[in-house]
């Protein structure tokens, strides 16, 4: 975990909840395996995560929706935005 990633978790824990089987966990899952299979794409969301909790420190909803684009590229088969375009630059 970065410095901060850090600085962000400890304003706030998230948990997450979804319905086993349901569209939301499919989606998760997903989205993790595509991760897992390309690490130049895992690098790429790890890059936009990391300009978006500078951006965002104290506010998690934009935070999750500034990484809207990326991860609906993701889910849909489209290559992702390039991490300034997501993060509005």
């Amino acid at each position: 975990m970065t410095e901060s990633e850090s600085l962000l978790r400890a304003s706030e824990e998230e948990v997450a909840l979804v319905v086993w089987g349901e569209r939301l966990w499919r989606e998760r899952l997903q989205f993790r395996d595509a991760l897992r299979a390309d690490p130049a794409l895992a690098r790429r969301y790890a890059e936009l995560k990391r300009s978006l909790v500078d951006r965002h420190r104290r506010d998690r909803e934009a935070y999750t929706a500034a990484k809207g684009d990326f991860v609906h590229a993701i889910l849909h088969g489209s290559p992702p935005p390039s991490a300034q375009a997501s993060c509005g630059d």
